[in-house]
């Protein structure tokens, strides 16, 4: 009888802390559902309330009106463009993803930006505050906390308009000598500062990076696009019926101003190959085969000179002339 009676004790102690925890578990339960809804809220968003601490912090301070100049400790490495004028309506969409280094800890991203509208902003592929300060021509982007030294891939998808300007991206309009019709093509000028028009940027000279450009074009009327570098691939039928996407090849480590977009209807004439060994083209609207000749022979002349009193190679395996 004894040995029932010490089992049975010891089962009343075991069943203790269990009742015990069980009491706990059901009293947190009660107490939980007795807090508000807008406190549990609170409760389970702390993280993003350190987060939107941390945001209006750097919103506070507001370190990028301090200085006209990027940061030296923030370099992009490589540039992966896509960009399609909308050559009738003089509008054009575009993307840009930006490989970054980041040489120190930075608590915000800033680069260039002027006349986009800026429709998505990405950083490792999360979603992140980012606002335009035109007074400095940035976009300024505001991480959820502070960002470690290292690599990061910035997204960026925007849209611009094409109509009144000659610099950044821009549609230019020719007359036809023979049907007298007017065709638009899209070019590009960036020289010193104006890249930031037609794509977000590090529009430094000094913060040089590789660019790899796609172009969309018509796919018909003869129209062709044209950048940097030898066209790799094309396809057709992107992003929809009757439009071209091309694809060019890497660049070499560049600025932002030496970036070359062109989407247009010009002939060209057969290339001719410099000293070095590379082709020269030349390309014009209808009509102007006289002039191409001329601009082929003195620029076949001028780059074989150059290379050879600088003693400096031409870096691209192409050269063209844009009439």
């Amino acid at each position: 009888m004894i040995p029932v009676i010490k089992w049975m004790f010891l089962l009343v102690l075991a069943a203790v802390p269990i009742v015990t925890i069980v009491t706990i578990m059901i009293n947190q339960t009660m107490e939980l559902e007795r807090i508000p809804e807008d406190e549990k809220l609170t409760e389970i968003t702390s993280a993003g309330y350190l987060m939107a601490h941390y945001n209006s912090s750097i919103m506070a301070a507001k370190p990028w009106e301090s200085t006209h100049r990027l940061s030296p400790y923030v370099r992009p490495q490589q540039y992966f463009i896509n960009l399609f004028p909308n050559l009738e309506q003089g509008s054009f969409v575009g993307s840009v993803d930006i490989s970054l280094v980041l040489d120190t800890p930075q608590s915000y991203i800033k680069l260039h930006s002027k006349g986009l509208n800026i429709k998505e902003t990405k950083l490792n592929s999360s979603s992140v505050t980012a606002f335009l300060y035109p007074e400095h021509e940035f976009l300024v982007i505001i991480p959820n906390e502070e960002l470690n030294a290292g690599e990061y891939k910035l997204q960026l998808s925007f849209e611009g308009s094409l109509l009144n300007k000659i610099v950044g991206f821009y549609r230019s309009v020719y007359t036809d000598s023979k049907s007298h019709e007017e065709h638009y093509i899209a070019t590009s000028k960036f020289e010193p500062t104006y890249a930031r028009l037609a794509f977000p940027c590090f529009d430094e000279p000094q913060l040089k990076s590789k660019f790899k450009i796609s172009l969309t074009r018509p796919s018909g009327n003869n129209y062709i696009a044209l950048s940097n570098m030898n066209q790799e691939s094309e396809e057709a039928n992107v992003p929809t019926n009757g439009l071209t996407t091309v694809h060019f090849a890497n660049t070499v480590p560049m600025s932002t101003y030496l970036a070359c977009f062109i989407v247009c209807d010009f002939q060209s004439l057969e290339p001719v190959k410099a000293d070095q060994g590379f082709p020269l083209t030349v390309y014009a609207r209808n009509g102007q085969s006289e002039n191409m000749k001329y601009a082929q022979h003195v620029g076949l002349q001028a780059i074989n000179f150059y290379v050879n009193y600088f003693g400096i190679k031409y870096p691209l395996p192409k050269l063209g002339m844009y009439l």
